[in-house]
């Protein structure tokens, strides 16, 4: 798996430049409001069933995670308020052109673009993405605002031995 989510990394990290400061292998839980906008890519399960061939099929489900402080956008101007940056939260992982299709500069668009990583290939048909609010955090400085993309790869061809 680890191959697997440090080239997502790696794709998002190249589509998204300097969008995000801060890009990582797995969620803190704890998040540093200096290091946001940031983006993980986080492990939550494998499967390797054992098939009737001479071959293992191996599933990974990982998650994408970004996680913004609205607090940040909150302040500078009257004009950056809640609906804009949950406007933006879609924007980057659901953006759609004219014609209502995703586009590839989105974090869907990327993982759609690269249907086959590390030797994987996405084999969720649906994309299930959670747009959560968190709480402020004790210091009242940070207004976390999450979302969760999971994400289901499979690879056959691992032989037995």
């Amino acid at each position: 798996m680890d191959d697997l989510i440090a080239e997502l990394l790696s794709l998002f990290e190249a589509q998204f430049t300097t969008t995000f400061k801060d890009y990582n292998y797995g969620d803190t839980f704890v998040y540093d409001r200096t290091e946001l906008p940031a983006l993980f890519v986080y492990p939550i399960s494998t499967t390797i069933e054992k098939s009737g061939t001479v071959r293992d099929e191996t599933t990974h489900t990982v998650g994408v995670k970004l996680v913004l402080n609205h607090k940040t956008y909150l302040e500078m101007d009257d004009t950056n308020d809640i609906q804009h940056n949950q406007q933006q939260l879609v924007k980057w992982v659901e953006d759609t052109n004219v014609n209502k299709e995703i586009i590839d500069t989105s974090i869907i668009g990327v993982v759609r673009k690269n249907i086959d990583v590390s030797g994987y290939t996405l084999y969720n048909d649906t994309i299930n993405i959670n747009y959560e609010d968190q709480n402020i955090s004790p210091d009242n400085k940070t207004l976390l605002k999450k979302v969760d993309i999971v994400l289901v790869y499979k690879r056959r061809g691992i032989r037995n031995t």
